[in-house]
């Protein structure tokens, strides 16, 4: 949240901002034919924590302070020239422990950003 907004504007080099820091993320994905009309998929996600301890303040707005994720999915084809596709995601819990992160003209303290994610979701397509 420091310095004043007035002195340095959002999100500009030494401003206020989220503070995220540039991170490594790998990713490793797998899709198997079951059959011609079935389509299995795995995969995974790492990236490192982007929020250090002393930004949590302003991320509790935007806390992606989840680092593995494990998705699965598949996609069916029909007949009618059309498919049935379906894929989940999950990420564990991941806290962020704010060190110092309430500046003192606000009071001081911290602030702890927690997050766990789960994503569903189904598709119908067709070609024309």
């Amino acid at each position: 949240m420091l310095p004043n907004l007035l002195q340095a504007p959002l999100g500009t080099s030494g401003g206020a901002g989220f503070g995220w820091r540039d991170i490594n993320a790998y990713k490793l994905g797998a899709e198997y034919a079951v059959s011609p009309q079935l389509a299995v998929r795995a995969g995974y996600n790492y990236g490192e924590q982007p929020i250090p301890a002393s930004e949590t303040l302003f991320n509790v707005l935007a806390p992606g302070v989840v680092k593995d994720h494990w998705t699965v999915g598949a996609t069916w084809t029909l007949a009618s020239k059309s498919e049935l596709s379906f894929a989940f995601m999950y990420a564990p819990t991941v806290t962020v422990s704010g060190v110092n992160s309430i500046p003192a003209p606000f009071g001081g303290g911290n602030v702890d950003l927690s997050m766990k994610q789960m994503s569903l979701g189904v598709a119908y397509g067709w070609k024309f």
